[in-house]
């Protein structure tokens, strides 16, 4: 009778060790998966394997996340690291990279994680990394264009900055030396044959055309009185820039003001490669209350709309705007008419527009795709 009892004890000991293991693993699986259960740290498998085909993957996200569309797969870069994911959703890439203030920006196919302020950029797509560089000079910014080269602006000793062009494989095609103001955007041309810098200077912003052929500048003007933000270079010579005061379009003999903020502040905005930019424009500094503007660097304003709601996130792509609102998010044409809205789960805060009408939707730790 005591073996028998002694047997019955043990038996009920170890039951009560597995239920609680299992428990411990079903919690830690919740805990990994953001409030759903992730089981990859036993198959090997990461969740967003086996949900791609609903549209929602996961990720682990450290601090500062950014992240970009790229050729149709995504992106996100933290204070901790690089993640790529290609359009099926399969995780491509998974870099272990320290970064204090991480950048991301995309185009040709192509993306560029960088640390703003330091010296660290990595320049990958679907497949992977690229190429790599460690800069002597602080990065100030970083673009992409559709040809797949780079246009990287860093300090420079004995200038201000500079603006160096990169290859498709890194190699340093261009440089340009600022001397008379700080360079803060640059662009290069869709053929990639020239590159247009915009520089902060005494008198406002200089915007500067060179031929990747030439040390001779091409074109140069001054705006005056404006502080430059960013800017696409939408042809050889021609370039959209915006300001703290408003959006401007020069060209190789002129430059003009699209569209004029009047005193009004820029609270978020989106550009694409081909000049189509969306700002959001509030009334006074605090408050909600503002406007959505459409202008296109061919055709200027294209649309107007008042509004009265915060924008969280906007993103244009494929000839569309998506806007996050509050309440969910919705898509426009170019025009400002509404194609559709669609509600988003509680956390998202970055939408990403995507060719043929498809919205990414990212919070802390997924994304996931709407569409109409």
């Amino acid at each position: 009778m005591k073996k028998r009892k002694r047997k019955s004890v043990l038996l009920r000991v170890i039951v009560i060790l597995v239920i609680l293991a299992l428990a411990a693993v079903i919690a830690f699986a919740f805990i990994r998966g953001g409030g759903k259960p992730d089981f990859s740290f036993l198959t090997g498998r990461r969740q967003e394997e086996t949900e791609r085909a609903s549209g929602v993957f996961y990720f682990d996200s450290g601090r500062q996340r950014v992240c970009a569309d790229i050729d149709g797969g995504f992106a996100v870069a933290s204070t901790t690291g690089l993640r790529v994911f290609d359009r099926s959703g399969n995780e491509v890439l998974d870099e272990t990279i320290l970064f204090t203030s991480p950048a991301i920006v995309s185009g040709g196919g192509r993306g560029a994680v960088y640390d703003l302020g330091g010296t660290n950029l990595q320049v990958f797509d679907t497949t992977g990394i690229l190429w790599e560089l460690t800069t002597e000079n602080d990065i100030v910014s970083c673009s992409i264009g559709s040809s797949g080269l780079v246009s990287l602006i860093t300090g420079e000793s004995g200038y201000k900055t500079s603006v160096t062009v990169y290859g498709t494989g890194g190699d340093a095609l261009y440089k340009w030396f600022s001397g008379d103001g700080y360079a803060i955007a640059s662009g290069v041309a869709p053929g990639g044959k020239s590159m247009c810098a915009a520089a902060l200077c005494d008198s406002g912003t200089k915007v500067v055309f060179y031929d990747l052929n030439s040390e001779s500048e091409r074109y140069s003007c001054i705006l005056p009185g404006q502080v430059t933000l960013d800017l696409r270079q939408t042809d050889a010579y021609k370039a959209v820039v915006l300001t703290a005061e408003g959006i401007w379009r020069v060209s190789e003999d002129s430059s003009e003001l699209l569209y004029d903020f009047e005193g009004r502040y820029l609270r978020n905005y989106a550009m694409s490669s081909d000049g189509l930019i969306l700002v959001s424009l509030l009334d006074y500094s605090v408050g909600s209350g503002g406007k959505l503007v459409s202008v296109s660097v061919s055709g200027g304003v294209m649309g107007e709309k008042e509004t009265d709601k915060a924008v969280a996130s906007m993103s244009v792509g494929g000839g569309q705007y998506a806007v996050l609102w509050p309440d969910g998010v919705t898509v426009y044409d170019r025009k400002l008419s509404e194609a559709f809205s669609a509600e988003v789960p509680s956390g998202v805060d970055t939408v990403i527009m995507r060719e043929g009408g498809i919205v990414l939707t990212v919070a802390s730790s997924y994304a996931m795709l709407v569409e109409k």
